[in-house]
């Protein structure tokens, strides 16, 4: 059995690591109170956008036509509302608005977590501390603090789960001459799913990589 600190098994190490961290980065989702910040207004519609479509029969709307008092708004051809849909499905389901967008913003942010220490972990293989700080300084860092608390960019966030998973296909690919382009593809797929302007920076990184 291998151990680290105090004698505790590796794997419960890498456990409550994890579960502090994502439980100090989504404390939000324990409060009564809804924190607006610069975009929660925007996102939290796409959610209601996405109710509203499936109650007109609609599926992957490229407009939501009840936006901005009955003009409509074409979110969607800017946002891709894939990762929205579970959560607008617990809203329409009949849990409310705010605590749906709370538990959406709370699975994300944890999933960048999880994404940025798998990562590591498996490039690092042979330096069992590399994830630990990695993901401190990843999930702990000025920008995506700023992104989750303070613009609630739901779009960049996302994409910022996802990137890692990108390095890591990356890296099995060109570096390890492993088959992992399926991994890259889904990871390439999701980033555009989340936010267009992260994706296209990360393919002109990876082209300049490739050269």
């Amino acid at each position: 059995m291998q151990r680290n600190i105090f004698g505790l098994d590796y794997k419960i190490i890498k456990r409550i690591f994890l579960t502090i961290v994502c439980l100090s980065l989504s404390y939000f989702i324990f409060t009564n109170n809804m924190a607006i910040c610069h975009d929660t207004s925007f996102h939290m519609y796409r959610i209601q956008g996405v109710v509203n479509a499936l109650q007109d029969g609609q599926f992957l709307p490229k407009i939501y036509p009840y936006a901005n008092n009955g003009f409509g708004y074409a979110t969607p051809l800017f946002y891709c509302d894939v990762f929205v849909y579970p959560f607008a499905i617990l809203f329409y389901l009949g849990v409310q608005l705010v605590v749906s967008y709370k538990i959406m913003r709370c699975f994300y942010i944890c999933f960048s977590v999880f994404s940025i220490f798998y990562t590591t972990e498996k490039i690092f293989e042979n330096k069992k501390i590399a994830p630990y700080i990695a993901t401190l300084l990843y999930t702990y860092c000025n920008y995506h603090l700023y992104d989750v608390y303070l613009r609630d960019a739901f779009g960049e966030y996302l994409a910022l789960a996802f990137i890692p998973m990108i390095v890591l296909s990356i890296y099995k690919v060109l570096e390890k001459k492993e088959n992992s382009w399926i991994l890259m593809g889904v990871s390439f797929s999701a980033l555009l799913c989340s936010h267009l302007l992260s994706f296209a920076i990360t393919c002109i990184i990876f082209l300049m990589y490739i050269i």
